[in-house]
């Protein structure tokens, strides 16, 4: 097909005669493949349309070498560019050009754009030297350029050339003006282009250096298949018939390197044009035969990256689980990995329901032709539920396999509390809000231990059907094996729970991982002309707290802070890039006010553009009241959610300073006046002002969730009243529409953004910035905490440092990990 396309072309070509090949005008430079003013993506825009830089990606070089037989010339080129910020675009190229016909010369280049993806301009000022013609030293010449791209399918150009019409003794470089249009009938795969060019004389008469009444040149590009593009051009003078110009181009394209021959031709002769490509952005490529694994370490992936720079910066780096997910999705379609494999190891970051979605992920690999094998170093219930998925699982003798069942563990300190001499004053709607038990009892209460229980089922459930689905053993096998503690490498293999033991360098030899290795991280080039429609993916992760969010100071948590969220919220709405917006949470809940503001933003957004709720790990409370704002709520089956209820709690610590020596008198104006006060418990009549404070807030939230899920505030009592639900549980109680992961998520909010399969669109994590690019946020000092002091910690409930902090609570009745 391709030999045919040039045997078509070429006696076309050598049947015209052009302005273009016989040039005499010094700020041509090299004749280049077929290409609009108004497509210039590529580092020759730095000569074509320097707005065209803008669109170029990340850093590419290209080199051409010209050869015109007619006239006998030789030209080469080195052009270089990049982008940066995603709105400047830079370059510099260097053109040699020995012609028999013009003094041997150099034109050296320097050009910048700057603009979005719909408009664009950019100025190229050229630098000209000659050893034959000392006259063209020092001269210099401007070019403005304009890309439009209104819409997708349209982009027009416009471009003067020597703006100033730079003038010595001997050269005139005389002003040109170009006006273009292209058009993409059928996707981003071919573009046509019409361009119009033209000179004006002293009296602002078209003149003849190209062509009487100016010129029209029209080129097609075409990707006829992965990695092969074909190119055609033709220009004719308006006024002289006879004056042709025609081009073919056949292009190849490797992920990062590229090969151009173009040929063109007239009566006179041929010219012959051959071109090299460099780009550190993935282009679609020739399938070549090879195959690499991909090494997915979870436990250090999942880890938090940034550091001391990025908080000084401001840098937000995105959220590391997010990460991971969305890069094995992305590996399904990557056509030369063909194994992945996935290093496991003990993450206390990693639940069931972040281990469903990552589930979910492997078992989409595998649909897409990946063969997925993991290897345990060390595994918890989560991990190996994860690990489930895969093709093989494979062990090391020396794996630690804490693979015995999941439990939640509960924390009760009232008698450290008599001890220190601190008594809590406690109000609160529901019998199941046992939040404050942590502080106030001394044992599990029945109704915190019937709702954690019927959770627990649940999840057993969902586990258990999942893995003895995967592995293809019985439940009664998978039981067995929960019940020996400490699994065995050698036993959990004889129990079916993975399919060998062999120590690290035979998994190896026996994978042949050779050549394996982590994936390269770099951008896939996006030639989409204009702006992408986004999905904004916006963070609730943490205890939803006031203020910006943050880590604790301990380092135990991190803090959904309402301030941050409402602005990444309003700054999702106001874009209208972004079609449509996902609610990612996974949040304890927190604060009252501050989930209430985060509701009333949501409900706000919601007005204006789909909505759509994530739910990770857990969506409690305030977590839970957050999501129902949205069109649409999602949850993993093992989600914890629910924990409809809210409470207010205040330490009394008169006890505590008379032990130490501290005495405190507190003189009053009114009854209630020190109604908060953290040194005397409440009197009768402060215990039931607070009550109707807690009474009336959990009345407006079980009223808010009745209006957004079309329930009657009876119905939501019933499921109410703080009992907590797994995301199976909750969908039956119509308190979540529908069962499934992130990814889930983001296509139903494309859909509802009318977002058809196929058309590209970008998945974006929206958070404001902070540091001292933030201007001056606030970011509390961290201190981190060795690894058992942050399990202690979050096991007693520092974690949660909105208790300190005085009003009503919407937070998950209590601390739970299920292990």
């Amino acid at each position: 097909m391709v030999t045919a396309f040039f045997l078509l072309l070429v006696p076309l070509a050598l049947a015209g005669q052009t302005a273009e090949v016989g040039h005499s005008d010094l700020s041509r430079g090299l004749v280049f493949a077929p290409a609009s003013l108004s497509s210039a993506n590529e580092p020759t825009a730095i000569v074509l349309n320097p707005a065209g830089l803008r669109y170029v990606g990340n850093f590419g070089l290209a080199y051409f070498h010209e050869r015109s037989v007619n006239r006998d010339q030789v030209n080469d080129g080195v052009y270089l560019a990049d982008s940066f910020f995603n709105a400047l675009g830079v370059g510099m190229s260097v053109e040699w050009v020995r012609s028999h016909r013009l003094p041997h010369y150099r034109k050296t280049a320097l050009a910048l754009s700057l603009g979005n993806p719909f408009l664009a301009l950019g100025a190229t000022y050229n630098f000209f030297s000659s050893r034959e013609s000392p006259d063209l030293n020092g001269l210099g010449s401007l070019d403005l350029g304009l890309i439009y791209r209104p819409l997708p399918v349209i982009s027009l150009g416009l471009l003067v050339r020597n703006v100033g019409q730079p003038t010595t003794q001997t050269v005139v470089l005389q002003r040109e003006y170009g006006i273009a249009a292209s058009v993409r009938p059928f996707g981003d795969k071919v573009s046509v282009g019409v361009d119009y060019l033209f000179h004006l004389d002293q009296n602002q008469n078209l003149t003849a250096p190209i062509g009487p009444g100016g010129r029209l040149a029209y080129a097609l590009s075409a990707d006829i298949l992965p990695g092969i593009a074909l190119g055609a051009g033709f220009s004719h003078a308006l006024r002289s018939p006879n004056d042709l110009f025609l081009q073919a181009s056949l292009t190849l394209n490797f992920e990062h390197i590229g090969l151009t021959y173009a040929a063109s031709g007239a009566p006179q002769g041929v010219g012959h044009l051959i071109g090299f490509r460099f780009s550190s952005d993935r282009y679609a490529s020739l399938p070549l035969p090879r195959a690499r694994a991909e090494i997915v370490n979870l436990a250090q992936t999942l880890k938090h990256s940034g550091g001391v720079a990025s908080m000084v910066l401001g840098l937000n780096s995105d959220d590391p689980y997010l990460r991971l997910l969305q890069h094995l999705n992305n590996l399904a379609d990557v056509s030369d990995c063909k194994l992945v494999i996935l290093k496991i190891e003990v993450s206390p970051e990693l639940q069931l329901g972040k281990a469903e979605e990552l589930r979910q992920a492997i078992i989409r690999l595998r649909t897409h032709g990946k063969r997925v094998v993991a290897l345990l170093l060390s595994a918890g219930d989560s991990e190996y539920f994860l690990a489930s998925a895969a093709d093989k699982i494979y062990a090391t003798p020396e794996s630690t396999l804490l693979i015995n069942g999941l439990a939640a563990h509960l924390t009760f300190l009232r008698t450290l509390m008599d001890n220190l001499g601190i008594h809590w004053d406690v109000a609160r709607v529901g019998a199941y809000k046992n939040f404050p038990d942590l502080l106030t009892r001394e044992s599990v209460s029945p109704e915190q231990e019937q709702s954690v229980t019927a959770y627990l089922d649940t999840q057993v459930q969902h586990y258990e059907t999942a893995v003895t689905q995967s592995r293809g053993i019985s439940l009664k096998v998978f039981r067995k094996a929960l019940e020996q503690g400490l699994l065995i490498p050698q036993d959990a293999k004889a129990f079916g729970l993975i399919d060998d033991v062999l120590p690290a360098s035979d998994i190896g030899q026996d994978l042949d991982l050779s050549d394996s290795g982590p994936g390269e991280e770099s951008t896939e080039r996006d030639s989409f002309w204009g702006r992408r429609k986004k999905i904004a993916i916006i963070p609730i992760i943490g205890n939803i707290s006031g203020g910006s969010s943050r880590q604790d100071p301990l380092g135990l948590s991190q803090i959904a802070g309402a301030e941050t969220v409402v602005q990444s919220l309003i700054s999702a709405t106001e874009d209208s890039s972004v079609s449509a917006i996902v609610l990612r949470i996974d949040s304890p809940g927190g604060d009252g006010l501050a989930s209430s503001l985060i509701y009333r933003a949501v409900q706000h957004a919601a007005h204006r553009k789909p909505v759509i709720a994530s739910m990770g790990d857990l969506a409690a409370s305030g977590g839970y009241y957050a999501a129902i704002g949205a069109d649409e709520i999602w949850a993993s089956p093992t989600t914890l959610t629910g924990s409809i209820g809210v409470f207010l709690i205040k330490p009394a610590l008169q006890g505590l300073l008379s032990k130490i020596g501290v005495h405190q008198r507190t003189l009053k104006q009114s009854p209630m006046a020190d109604i908060l006060g953290t040194t005397e418990s409440w009197t009768p009549d402060e215990q039931n002002a607070a009550q109707r404070w807690v009474n009336a807030f959990y009345d407006a939230f079980i009223a808010e969730v009745a209006r957004s899920r079309h329930m009657s505030k009876e119905q939501v009592n019933t499921v109410a009243q703080g009992r907590i639900w797994s995301g199976t549980d909750a969908q039956q109680r119509h308190l979540v529409d529908h069962l499934g992961t992130l990814q889930n998520a983001i296509e139903a909010a494309k859909y509802r953004a009318g977002i058809l399969p196929g058309e590209p669109a970008s998945v974006v994590l929206m958070t404001p910035s902070t540091g001292l690019l933030g201007l001056f946020s606030r970011e509390e000092a961290q201190i981190q905490l060795p690894p058992a002091l942050r399990i202690l910690g979050q096991a007693v409930g520092l974690s949660q440092d909105s208790w300190w902090e005085p009003g009503l609570k919407a937070v998950i009745p209590f601390q739970v990990t299920v292990q």
